[in-house]
């Protein structure tokens, strides 16, 4: 970790997780021009390296502030499902509807802790509490929409109209 005295500590933290991620997708042909689509899937995506790294950032001295990351933080995880059916006018155009959801187990936010940081001023080197900006857990939730699209080809020129409720 790094201060602001341009000292270095060494900082030695553990942390890991597993995770299965099991994923199914299928389709069906309900006629020449039409598909049919499922897919269910448990997906995670790994905090940034930022939201990982251990020294201090962002400090502001006048306002007490500063940011680091979270070695601790888990990765978002959710559990999605998706049925759809696509009609194709031709090779180059088609239409599509969709319902999703999502049950989201955990995301990745941000909070504050208070933390105290020896700190270089002009009396010297001294402890100041700071407002220190961490990543922290968000308690997930659950999302669930639809969604039309369509993609039109008129000779060279074509258009893709897409539209998504949430």
């Amino acid at each position: 970790a790094y201060n602001p005295l341009n000292n270095f500590t060494l900082t030695k933290t553990n942390a890991d997780y597993s995770d299965w991620l099991p994923s199914m997708n299928a389709w069906f042909n309900l006629s020449e021009k039409a598909k049919l689509r499922l897919s269910s899937a448990d997906v995670m995506s790994r905090a940034g390296f930022s939201q990982l790294q251990q020294s201090y950032t962002n400090f502001a001295q006048v306002q007490q502030t500063a940011a680091k990351g979270n070695i601790g933080i888990q990765p978002f995880r959710a559990s999605q499902q998706d049925i759809g059916i696509e009609y194709y006018m031709d090779d180059d155009s088609y239409m599509a509807f969709a319902l999703f959801t999502k049950n989201i187990e955990s995301y990745i936010t941000t909070g504050t802790v208070h933390e105290t940081i020896m700190t270089a001023t002009n009396g010297g080197v001294v402890p100041i509490d700071y407002t220190v900006t961490v990543p922290t857990q968000g308690p997930g939730g659950r999302t669930r929409g639809a969604e039309f699209q369509i993609q039109r080809t008129f000779g060279d020129f074509g258009g893709i109209f897409n539209y998504t409720y949430v």
